[in-house]
């Protein structure tokens, strides 16, 4: 066997596998964004927490037994609302839960709530840059409409319908309605 010249660097093994795994995991975490988070931290608000995700989960028909952990992931700031990080134990369940996602806005109570899955830095900054191009052509061109659909920016031209109403010609329907009934009930006004 013949040696390569080629060497296997180990610190580019250990973050290919770092990354795999990290991606591997992701896979089963679902974002909540605008759930309201309470002054203290302690456990009983993490109860709550988990009460409001237990809630959610049923309101979009997923089993709340499938949700293995809540945490909320950030800094405390003021003002600033932190999203929580719901790991659920199949990943079939992170997908169906972010395809029904939608129901939360015809809510009362969650209205303000929406999920996403669970993104890397680098895929958030993509995401990111994806949404202000698509601004930007919204912008440049109204007549279309735009969306995202994977990486890349679909259109869709715009159909306005115009709902005419029929013209009515009230002099008409008048003089009809008098020659129909007889001139007398018109001399008699």
């Amino acid at each position: 066997c013949e040696k390569s010249g080629s060497t296997v660097n180990p610190h580019k093994i250990k973050e290919a596998v770092k990354s795999a795994v990290s991606e591997e995991d992701r896979l089963n975490n679902v974002m909540l964004f605008g759930l309201k988070e309470l002054e203290e931290e302690d456990d009983v608000h993490d109860a709550e927490d988990e009460g409001m995700v237990e809630e959610i989960v049923r309101e979009l028909n997923v089993s709340p037994n499938l949700v293995a952990e809540i945490e909320r992931v950030g800094e405390r700031r003021d003002g600033f609302i932190r999203p929580l990080k719901v790991r659920m134990s199949r990943k079939d369940c992170v997908l169906e839960l972010l395809a029904r996602a939608r129901r939360l806005k015809d809510t009362v109570k969650y209205s303000s709530v929406f999920l996403a899955p669970d993104r890397t830095r680098e895929e958030r900054s993509a995401l990111k840059e994806r949404v202000e191009a698509l601004k930007k052509h919204r912008e440049e061109f109204p007549d279309c409409m735009f969306y995202l659909k994977g990486d890349r920016i679909c259109e869709k031209p715009r159909t306005v319908t115009q709902v005419s109403w029929p013209s009515i010609d009230y002099f008409g329907v008048y003089l009809t309605f008098v020659l129909w009934c007889g001139f007398d009930i018109c001399l008699r006004a």
